[in-house]
């Protein structure tokens, strides 16, 4: 099984968030979707999507709420949360292109399935699910 995370970053207005155009694979290629990636070997998902979300992004949030996990049998993905106005901040780091979109726009653009649900279950003030961990770059 592959262990995966992903990373919805959003900004204090709540009102954008930070979405990557995936490359790869195939399946999800050109559609719109949080930053993320695998989980490596001994890896904390904390651990996991700070290091993701910094390597894709170029900013470093230390801030996730693990919001839920979706499991299947080939793989599960860890899906995390956070709001903070460094998001404006980002940049595309690597080959697939990071973008600040609003959020009014998600369900008009070109995104993978989860994302247009994941997006309002985790802005939806009702939601109270999930653990908040604070990472320290330093340790």
């Amino acid at each position: 099984m592959i262990n995966y995370v992903l990373g919805f970053a959003f900004n204090k207005d709540r009102d954008k968030v930070v979405l990557i155009k995936k490359a790869r694979p195939s399946a999800i290629s050109g559609l719109l979707t949080a930053p993320g990636g695998k989980i490596e070997k001994d890896e904390l998902s904390i651990s996991a999507i700070v290091r993701e979300f910094e390597e894709k992004t170029g900013v470093f949030l230390n801030y996730w709420k693990n919001e839920l996990k979706i499991t299947c049998p080939e793989y599960t993905i860890e899906v995390f949360s956070t709001f903070s106005d460094d998001i404006m901040n980002v940049q595309t780091q690597t080959d697939e292109e990071i973008l600040i979109m609003k959020v009014s726009d998600i369900l008009s653009v070109d995104c993978t399935s989860d994302t247009k649900w994941l997006i309002p279950l985790i802005l939806d003030t009702a939601h109270k699910v999930g653990t908040v961990t604070v990472v320290n770059k330093n340790v």
